[in-house]
């Protein structure tokens, strides 16, 4: 009787798999937990590529996993979605630990090619466009990073933990940790691949990675390590289209990111660390190296770029642009703050840093930036300290409404040259050490004598110390007397709205630098003033009117949140905190 029961159960369960590899929709659990459907993310995706899609997949990681072996997902998904995400708001880590790269493209996980394929070149017949794919590190209703790739920490030869190629579309990577480890040559988190075969000229679109911690410094201090890149397979003639980079956290030894090939890019929110540890070459928290389109870097904090160690002329960056007579891109670099360069090493030869640098190529407007440029460790190294570095004769920028400051008195130059085309105006310099060595702009200690030589650049231009909440842990928002200060009004930008936290600027005037340095105007903080009501709800907030008004919602700190005329009554969903609430300009604060 226990033989025929054992074999029922056998039976059952190969006619269970067969039918998950038949069709798929729906929820399944990967893990090592009981009644899981997968023990590894690898066997769920491997089902996929084989299986007839019928309805929305959900993977759901249900515990740890090692992953021994690179896979990849080469599935037309049709109009159905694919989720990988936790299921459960508690920890879930997925170790890769192949120590040789593919054959074929580069990826532990690869997303546009079959794992079958993986050992081979790319090729029209196996790269497939696998659209419609998410992986979020929230498990269902939470809001806390529990999702998290990495990798071993040995030498994994060309180690890239995600890799998007071809035709993919519609692929969002949020709220994830991806750390990559490894300890062989230029370790990535995640790639973007172009594809040029025989017939096919595709590239992927419509990619959103946001919210991600996202970490390539491996132990291994020669390593490069790099956090996104695009890269390309043949020479494809077709760009990578709608690439979107918001909100994440990027520390490398290397490149946050490589912009490549692509038909513009936003690159917006995020936080960048560039901690390059020795060996040679250049290492910036963005690189572009084209091609077309509109490159927007908006409301970013580069709180380090620093150098640690060298064996040779070495180059940090914190924007970097390569020349070429191929690139048509837009750059417009609005609303971010510059801070933490630094070296704290010597070498035999110079140490080059700057925060943009070889600036000038194309269209590049720099309006309503911070730069800080802090007091060096090392500072006597040869080699340039500048926030922005014109190279050759690549000198066309825009640059207004911005705020340079320089605590370094050895070697640094707040800009190196000034514009041969293009206009400077309405900056904001200062030079905190002394101005023994430093200068202001190319070999000029002061802008006064900078505007008596150059009569048609920085004319409203004004020298002005500033203060910060904590320059030194890369907080450049103004505090103290810098709060609406006179000295720093400028004349409003259309193309610059808002200011680094998101607060609507004024149209006709506004502040140099990122931080929009108004005080929050508030003429009541009533909790409930008549006539309106203010009610805490479960999610978020009811505003009750009596008559027709205009609703406004900020946070704390003035960052607009969402303006709609009512009758009756407004609702929106809140975290709980502190905010401002305006109706029809009165001001009143609700704590949720």
């Amino acid at each position: 009787m226990r033989k025929t029961t054992t074999f029922f159960i056998s039976t059952f369960l190969l006619l269970s798999l067969h039918a998950i590899a038949g069709t798929m929709a729906g929820v399944y659990k990967v893990g090592s937990v009981t009644n899981a459907n997968y023990p590894t993310l690898s066997a769920a995706i491997d089902s996929i590529n084989i299986a007839t899609i019928t309805g929305d997949i959900i993977l759901e990681i249900s515990s740890d996993i090692t992953e021994p072996t690179n896979f990849g997902l080469g599935k037309d998904m049709g109009n159905y979605k694919l989720t990988i995400r936790p299921d459960a708001d508690a920890d879930r880590t997925i170790t890769f630990t192949q120590a040789a790269a593919n054959a074929g493209p580069y990826g532990h996980f690869v997303i546009g090619c079959a794992t079958a394929n993986l050992g081979a070149a790319l090729s029209d017949a196996t790269v497939v466009a696998t659209s419609n794919v998410t992986i979020d590190g929230y498990a269902n209703g939470s809001s806390t990073k529990r999702l998290k790739f990495t990798t071993s920490t040995s030498a994994l030869t060309g180690s890239v933990i995600l890799n998007i190629v071809g035709g993919s579309a519609n692929t969002t990577i949020k709220n994830a940790i991806i750390e990559n480890q490894a300890t062989g040559s230029n370790p990535r988190c995640i790639y973007i691949t172009q594809f040029k075969g025989t017939t096919l000229d595709v590239s992927p679109s419509n990619i959103l990675i946001e919210n991600n911690s996202i970490k390539s410094v491996p132990t291994l201090s020669t390593i490069n390590g790099i956090g996104i890149q695009c890269t390309k397979s043949g020479t494809p003639t077709n760009w990578i289209e709608n690439l979107d980079i918001k909100n994440n956290s990027i520390t490398t030894s290397g490149n946050g990111i490589e912009i490549y090939y692509a038909n513009g890019a936003d690159i917006m929110g995020n936080e960048f660390k560039v901690q390059k540890q020795t060996g040679t070459g250049i290492s910036s928290a963005i690189w572009f190296r084209g091609k077309q389109g509109n490159m927007n870097v908006i409301g970013n904090k580069f709180t380090e770029t620093s150098l640690l160690a060298t064996s040779g002329t070495v180059s940090t960056y914190t924007i970097s642009v390569s020349a070429s007579a191929s690139n048509s891109f837009n750059l417009n670099i609005f609303n971010n703050t510059f801070s933490g360069m630094n070296r704290s090493t010597s070498g035999a030869t110079a140490l080059n840093q700057c925060y943009i640098g070889d600036a000038g190529y194309g269209t590049t407007k720099v309006y309503n930036n911070t730069f800080y440029l802090p007091a060096l460790t090392t500072p006597t190294q040869p080699g340039y300290y500048n926030a922005i570095k014109f190279t050759g004769s690549g000198k066309i920028a825009d640059i207004q409404n911005n705020i340079f400051i320089s605590n370094e008195d050895e070697l640094s130059v707040l800009i190196s040259d000034p514009v041969t085309s293009g206009a400077m105006n309405n900056n904001i310099y200062f030079l905190r050490a002394g101005n023994a060595n430093a200068k202001v702009i190319g070999s000029y200690s002061t802008l006064s004598a900078f505007k008596l030589a150059n009569t048609t650049l920085e004319v409203n231009s004004k020298s002005v110390d500033v203060n910060f909440i904590d320059a030194a842990a890369g907080n450049l928002l103004l505090t103290g007397t810098s709060i609406q200060d006179v000295n720093l009004k400028v004349p409003s930008l259309a193309a610059v709205t808002t200011d680094i936290l998101g607060k609507i600027r004024n149209t006709l005037f506004t502040y140099a630098g990122a931080h929009e340095s108004t005080d929050f105007p508030i003429t009541s903080i009533d909790k409930v003033v008549a006539p309106i009501g203010l009610y805490a709800t479960k999610d978020g907030i009811d505003i009750r009117v009596n008559k027709t008004s205009i609703v406004e919602l900020f946070n704390l700190n003035g960052t607009f949140i969402d303006k709609k005329i009512v009758d009756d009554v407004y609702s929106h969903n809140l975290n709980k905190g502190i905010y401002i609430v305006k109706v029809n300009g009165v001001a009143h604060k609700f704590v949720k």
